[in-house]
């Protein structure tokens, strides 16, 4: 079981670490608009800050990645889980174990973030056979206090 976790972590580091990660702040950038559509015949928004999940009541990330279909899919859900876990590490009573580290580095700040997600559900996905981009928007409910 100790060696079935390693390889998780592995797998997941490397995915991490290949793909570029759309952080909550750059999401509103570059959303094609197949999900700008979708966002706006259901009335969702994208959540990028604490104030945004207090106010709507769930956290809605957008996910990106590269490559080829299956690969991105994968990669685009670690991306957006691991947006979803930085704004979890931000609300004041989480109770989850989400933890957020900020490394300052001259010249380089780096933000590692650490947590689970559980019960989000995947809304929408698109993959741009173009540019070989899939974008998945993953959303959370979250009871805030």
């Amino acid at each position: 079981m100790k060696h079935l976790l390693i390889i998780v972590v592995a797998v997941l580091l490397t995915v991490f670490l290949c793909h570029p990660a759309v952080s909550a702040d750059q999401q509103g950038q570059n959303v094609p608009s197949e999900i700008k559509q979708y966002l706006e015949q259901r009335g969702l928004q994208i959540t990028a800050t604490v104030a945004d999940v207090k106010k709507t009541g769930y956290i809605l990330v957008l996910g990106t990645a590269n490559g080829d279909k299956v690969a991105a899919k994968r990669a685009a859900t670690v991306t957006a889980q691991r947006a979803i876990v930085s704004l979890l590490a931000e609300l004041p009573s989480s109770k989850g174990k989400a933890g957020k580290q900020v490394v300052r580095t001259p010249p380089v700040t780096k933000t590692r973030v650490s947590g689970t997600v559980r019960r989000a559900t995947p809304l929408f996905s698109h993959y741009d056979s173009s540019d070989k981009t899939m974008y998945l928007l993953l959303q959370k409910p979250v009871a805030v206090p």
